[in-house]
């Protein structure tokens, strides 16, 4: 029999009660399964056991053994009820569930027992009849039981499902733009579109999902159908369409800024070509490439249509209106309107084609000036103004040509009027006319008296000085001037020309305008401020460096230049002279004087004769020059210092018993000749300056040194004696300027600081060579002096130049073979050699007293005298010994020695020749040394004998014993002889 079961399951509402499902039926047992548990009766000769499958246990037993049937057949349900789904009602969650009649039948019992329990929480009991129940969204299991009267009972299940099937509403159902009420295009790109919102209301889900379709932010011009939808969480949809209506009813707006108004001058007759100005345009629905843009121009009057807008235009003179038109896609339009006029403020134009540089013009010819004149609308209709009036004036249509011949300065005012009345007035040319050239001045060296074919009357400036050069110009005094712009000055102009001055003045005003008179152009080349120059003749003082230029006569022209260009141009003269030829021009000058005075007193006549003939033989010495000076010095320039300053003295002497004119140019003659003598001297110096000497030994360098400080310090002294008139003085000092002058020049010196020490004998015998080349150098110079013939102190210096010759040969023979050898001097013959140089030194003087120069000879020879006799002293003590450095003989030398040293360092020439060639002590010590202490100095070889006493002057033997006082003498000491002084004194009383 098959088991009748009743399945109950639980729902899945949160709420519903889950019951599992059982099925009762015949058998014992149970099984389980599915969510089943099976129970069954067991009846007689049913196997009592256990089977499984499918989810499923089946229990079941077989009993032995029953005595008698009785009902056990449990009640069916008919028809079994089925499940139910109900939808929930539409405006809340939750269904009315009608839950059917449960129907049972039993095969014995008429009327079984029936429960119906529907599981929720608590569990409800339903009317087997039917019942209406109210449930909420889920799932439920209704549990039915039928048991009939045996207790047999049977049980059953059916489930109700409540589902939503409601679909969510719309609140509202929204409609931003109904018809009628689009909303208004905002932008090309689209329009956001407010009020597209709504709400899904569901009763079941509290959120139900909202979403559109196309899902635009924004929408385009036009209707645009959205669909909008709402789903609840069991996928009920509920879809409605909205249109989206998006208008453009605004017409396209300029973009930026408007362009402002055209306002321009007419460039032609025709009016001007306009640039038409681009304007940009922009519109709420649509981009610029969707806008169509068209242009009329002059919309009220010729109303000129373009369908595009033209780049430029072509207008008259006048207003003009330019009319721009934008449309957009919906039909849209606009226009703006641009105000353009063509006027005729614009002043006509002047062009100077030609016209004289602004500035001044010279010459003959009358200047022009061309000019176009145009006017931007009205051409042939202009006025022309002209001032000053020119010359002439010619015009051509609009070519005007003026000229002007009258000297004037011209600032000139051309106005330019047109048929409007709009002027131009040009005042940008200026010029001046002036024709007449200025006149040249040359102040420093004057040249008043000068005439130009007479080269005596130059004036005369000595080589070494530098000449103050000042040049200037003038313009006449009446009538237009332009001033002066340059003042030039070139020396020797037919020869080096060289440029002394290129002076530029600047003028004032418009055209420029200088000063009429300018002066103190000086020796420069001034360009620009900066002062430069020129080959070493203009000095950084601006004054002309007379020893750069050459002995001789020289021109200085002056070229002044007006800013008209017109240039006038002199010369001046001097004579740049040295003393060779300035004595020859002093000399014909002081003839020239004695012959146009022959009145003259005698004895001034005869002063100014005897400067004549003293000033020729100056002329005649120093003709001879210094090999390679560069200033041409005169070889005998000492003796000439001294002929010079007696030829000064003379005319002094006539100066000063004149009177007048006369006296006046006796006194520069005489000034000359002194500056003359001063500045060869400074030539010298300036040239032994130049040379190189780097490679001489120090003592050297040091000694011309010396001499040159003291020759700036005697040619200062002697300039102010110059300027003092004290030209007696002032040649004195020359003298020593010379000889110093002539000692750095010639460096006849000994190295007076050398000590020699016999030991390097050597050394000494290159010293005594340094005498000898010194001594044989003067009397070369002193030949070459005799050789000219007829000049002063002659007989004197050959007779000095002789003993030169005479010391300088017994000094070669010390200098290559030294003392008793063969060849060699003999110590009597080296005394006799060094007496004879001190007494040619002495009777030099007599040169010097007759007019010639022998200072510096005599200030060599010193020096060859003591170191000759410093060498012989020295050369006694060391050879002796026997401590002679305490001799009173050898003390006294050595001091006379250090005596000569000092005057040396000093340059007291004087002293030195005193002290060697006429002090008595020096001479005599030497005998006193040579008569008995170098008796043996050259030990075995020593030939000497004691210095013959007839040949010892007297005066030396009050200084020392005689050889007759030598008997009975003891020599243990020293030798009796070799007593000196006050030893010597005493000797004599012992005796």
């Amino acid at each position: 029999m098959a088991a009748v079961g009743l399945s109950l399951a639980l729902g899945g509402a949160t709420h519903a009660q889950m019951l599992p499902a059982k099925t009762f039926g015949s058998g014992g047992g149970k099984s389980t399964g599915g969510g089943y548990q099976h129970f069954g009766n067991t009846g007689l000769g049913v196997a009592v056991g256990a089977t499984s499958g499918n989810n499923r246990v089946v229990r079941h037993g077989f009993l032995v053994g029953a005595a008698r049937v009785r009902d056990e057949t449990p009640p069916t349900f008919n028809p079994a009820p089925d499940d139910l789904v109900v939808p929930t009602a539409a405006d809340r969650c939750e269904a009315t569930v009608a839950l059917p009649a449960v129907n049972v039948v039993d095969n014995r019992d008429p009327r079984p027992t029936v429960t119906v329990t529907l599981q929720t929480n608590p569990p409800q009991d339903i009317d087997v009849a039917g019942e209406q129940v109210d449930l909420p969204l889920g799932t439920y299991d209704v549990l039915v039981v039928a048991t009939d009267r045996y207790g047999n009972e049977a049980r059953t299940s059916y489930r109700v499902d409540v589902v939503d099937r409601t679909a969510p509403t719309f609140v509202p159902v929204p409609d931003p733009t109904p018809a009628g009420q689009p909303t208004e295009a905002v932008a090309p790109t689209g329009t956001v579109v407010d009020g597209l919102e709504w709400d899904c209301v569901d009763a079941c889900d509290p959120d139900p999902d909202a979403s559109r379709a196309p899902a635009l932010v924004r929408y385009p011009i036009g209707d645009t159908a959205v669909d909008i939808v709402c789903t609840d969480a069991a996928g009920n949809e509920a879809t409605e369409t909205v249109t989206i209506r998006v208008r453009d009813t605004q017409p396209p707006a300029v973009a930026g800024q408007m362009p402002r108004g055209i306002e321009t001058e007419c460039q032609s007759p025709q009016g001007a070509d306009i640039e038409v100005p681009i304007i940009s345009w922009q519109d709420a629905g649509y981009a610029a490439a969707g806008i169509d843009v068209s242009f009329v121009l002059n919309p009220d009057g010729e109303n000129r249509a373009f369908d595009d807008v033209p780049d430029t235009l072509l207008l008259p003179r006048g207003d003009h209106v330019f009319r721009y038109r934008a449309t957009d896609g919906s039909g849209n339009t606009s226009s703006v309107d641009l105000q353009v006029s063509v006027i005729d403020n614009g002043v006509p134009e002047i062009t100077v084609i030609d016209a004289p540089q602004n500035g001044w013009h010279g010459g003959n010819d009358p200047l022009s000036v061309t000019l176009d004149v145009t006017d931007g609308c009205s051409a042939g209709q202009l006025n022309v103004e002209v001032l000053p009036p020119p010359t002439d004036l010619q015009r051509d249509g609009n070519r005007i040509t003026l000229q002007y011949e009258a000297e004037g300065v011209y600032q000139l005012r051309i106005a330019i009027e047109d048929a409007d009345g709009n002027e131009t007035i040009d005042q940008s040319i200026a010029f001046g006319i002036d024709r007449n050239p200025p006149e040249p001045v040359l102040l420093v060296p004057s040249q008043q008296g000068v005439a130009p074919a007479d080269v005596e009357s130059y004036p005369i400036f000595p080589r070494a000085e530098q000449l103050a050069l000042s040049a200037g110009g003038e313009e006449a005094a009446d009538g237009v001037a332009s001033g002066i712009a340059n003042v030039t000055v070139v020396l020797d102009p037919d020869g080096e020309a060289r440029v002394l001055a290129d002076h530029d003045f600047d003028g004032n005003g418009n055209p420029a305008r200088g000063d009429r008179v300018v002066a103190n152009v000086a020796c420069e080349l001034r360009r620009g401020g900066d002062l430069n120059q020129i080959d070493g003749v203009c000095n950084p003082d601006a004054e002309l460096a007379l020893r750069e230029v050459g002995v001789g006569v020289h021109e200085l022209e002056i070229i002044v230049t007006d800013f008209a260009g017109n240039a006038g141009t002199a010369s001046g003269w001097l004579v740049n002279a040295d003393l060779h030829s300035g004595a020859e021009i002093v000399r014909g000058r002081v003839q020239d004087l004695l012959d146009a005075n022959p009145g003259l007193a005698a004895g001034v006549a005869q002063r100014l004769q005897q400067s004549v003939a003293v000033l020729t033989q100056v002329g005649f010495i120093t003709d001879e020059r210094v090999a390679g000076t560069a200033y041409e010095t005169p070889r005998f320039l000492g003796s000439a210092v001294i002929q010079t300053q007696l030829a000064v003295l003379r005319m002094q002497q006539a100066r000063d018993a004149v009177g007048g004119a006369l006296r006046d140019e006796l006194g520069e003659l005489t000034n000359l000749t002194a500056r003359l003598v001063a500045s060869d001297i400074e030539l010298l110096q300036a040239y032994t300056r130049q040379l190189d000497r780097a490679d001489q030994p120090e003592w050297k360098r040091t000694a011309q040194q010396v001499d040159d400080a003291i020759v700036d310090e005697a040619l200062a002294l002697m300039r102010t004696a110059v300027g003092n008139e004290d030209y007696n003085n002032a040649l004195s000092t020359a003298q020593t300027a010379y000889f110093h002058a002539k000692s750095a020049f010639e460096q006849w010196v000994m190295d007076w600081n050398y000590n020699p020490n016999p030991a390097a004998d050597l050394l000494i015998q290159a010293e005594y060579g340094r005498g000898r080349d010194l001594l044989e150098e003067m009397a070369g110079e002193i030949t070459a002096y005799l050789q000219l013939g007829q000049v002063p102190g002659a007989v004197f210096l050959g007779r000095l130049r002789d003993r030169m010759l005479l010391a300088a040969s017994n000094l070669d023979i010390v200098a290559e073979n030294g003392f008793d050898v063969q060849g060699a001097l003999t110590d009597r013959q080296y005394l006799d050699a060094l007496i004879d140089l001190r007494d040619a030194a002495n009777f030099s003087g007599a040169a010097g007293n007759a007019g010639a120069w022998v200072r510096n000879y005599q200030w060599t020879m010193m020096q060859v005298v003591r170191f000759m006799t410093q060498a012989s002293i020295e050369d006694a003590i060391y050879w002796q010994g026997n401590n002679r450095p305490g001799w009173p003989l050898y003390m006294t030398s050595r001091g006379y020695i250090d005596e000569g040293t000092t005057l040396l360092d000093e340059r007291r020439v004087q002293s030195l020749i005193e002290l060697y060639g006429q002090n008595d002590d020096t001479m005599c010590l030497l005998y006193a040394v040579y008569h008995c202490d170098f008796l043996t100095d050259e030990g075995a070889n020593d030939m000497d004998m004691p210095y013959p006493v007839e040949d010892i002057p007297d005066v030396c033997w009050d200084r020392m014993l005689r050889p007759d006082e030598w008997p009975g003498r003891s020599t243990a000491r020293r030798p009796a002889a070799c007593l000196w002084g006050d030893e010597a004194v005493e000797a004599r009383a012992l005796e």
